[in-house]
């Protein structure tokens, strides 16, 4: 029996979006918004600059940077 396709991250975001509906631009902006511009965070980002650290939010979520960019997140144990 042949296995099945590897199916990449791209393609799973592209089917929330056009065959689920999920509106993903809408769920950044509320990311952006209700997380990543509290001050604290805020405040993180300019003083690691493009060093890649971790940061707990006060939602419980673990948010991890390089370069100034978001790179992962996942529940902060």
């Amino acid at each position: 029996m042949k296995s099945l396709p590897a199916v990449t991250d791209h393609a799973v975001l592209r089917y929330a979006e056009r065959i689920v509906g999920l509106d993903v631009k809408e769920r950044i902006h509320t990311l952006i918004t209700e997380d990543l511009e509290t001050p604290r965070i805020r405040q993180a980002i300019e003083f690691f600059g493009n060093a890649a650290f971790k940061i707990k939010s006060a939602k419980g979520v673990t948010y991890c940077f390089r370069d100034r960019t978001l790179i992962t997140c996942y529940p902060s144990k």
